[in-house]
């Protein structure tokens, strides 16, 4: 018999408890009524030791894709100007309908897309917007710059961290021992994951500061409902197993089960606009997925 184990607690289309509060119940969270960032990121293709290469993202208003960013390596521009140079020219060239007309994706650094103030990653913290990824795992680790074994409840898991969002230093504890480590910004958490069942992954963001609080006991970070807020950071391959029934951590079996052109998210790519086009491709499946999982789930939960 197999077990299925999957991470509901963000799932768009699961209703939330009403608790102990009086009022009427809580609408559900839904991926038409929030905003998502739906990313995929790639390792250089040949690079030693792997290293960041390519990302696409979409910021999405339900099924309107309001925004394009590719992602591509701080020191691509000084370390490989060719490539970087026929990135400029393919997003000059590409273009995607908006409500406001035609845009054309914005290129990004790693650090400019998760530059701690005004990143398009911090709007999935700040703005408790949905985070989206099909390869959650591989993505967050080539996203984050650092990464050490989580702790308490997420032990067996890596707590990350994202660059600009801290950084690793040393100091002293109160026994007087040498520690080194990630010392994260006041209001911006690690992320945390760790393997859920055989094809999911649990993803939240840490509590900012030490127990979401700062040394003069006011909040650090983003609250929500009067926690720590601990994202809604969902991977696709999961629910879809749920809902699909098919056992595989393949994204393109998914995709085709749910009449989507049956795409992968590959391990490695050269870092070229061939690359660029066919994680842009792929992001826009995975975002169809999306909705139409949502679609789905709100029909069960």
């Amino acid at each position: 018999m197999t077990v299925t184990r999957v991470n509901l607690r963000a799932w768009p289309g699961r209703p939330q408890a009403v608790g102990r509060r009086s009022g009427p119940p809580r609408r559900p969270d839904r991926l038409m009524r929030r905003g998502a960032l739906v990313l995929v990121v790639v390792a250089e293709r040949g690079a030693v030791p792997e290293r960041i290469g390519l990302g696409v993202a979409l910021w999405v208003l339900g099924p309107t894709v309001a925004e394009v960013f590719v992602v591509v390596a701080d020191d691509l521009m000084a370390r490989d100007p060719g490539a970087y140079d026929a990135l400029c020219s393919w997003v000059g060239a590409t273009t995607y309908p908006t409500p406001r007309g035609s845009g054309h994706p914005r290129l990004l650094t790693h650090a400019a897309f998760c530059d701690p103030d005004v990143g398009p990653v911090l709007r999935t913290y700040s703005g408790g917007s949905f985070f989206v990824t099909a390869d959650e795992g591989r993505t967050l680790g080539l996203l984050s710059v650092h990464s050490a074994p989580a702790r308490g409840t997420f032990d067996g898991g890596f707590s990350l961290g994202l660059p600009g969002w801290g950084a690793v230093e040393t100091w002293t504890d109160a026994q007087g021992r040498s520690r080194r480590g990630w010392v994260a910004l006041a209001h911006r958490p690690v992320l945390r994951a760790k393997a859920l069942g055989g094809h999911g992954l649990r993803a939240e963001w840490g509590r900012a500061a030490r127990g979401g609080k700062l040394p003069s006991g006011q909040p650090a970070g983003r609250w929500d409902r009067g926690r720590p807020f601990l994202g809604r950071i969902v991977d696709l391959v999961g629910p879809a197993f749920a809902l699909d029934g098919i056992d595989t951590s393949d994204l393109a079996e998914h995709l085709g089960a749910f009449g989507l052109p049956p795409l992968s998210v590959p391990a490695a790519l050269p870092v070229s606009p061939e690359s660029a086009e066919t994680l842009y491709q792929l992001a826009r499946a995975i975002h169809r997925l999306a909705l139409s999982l949502d679609e789905e789930a709100s029909r069960w939960w």
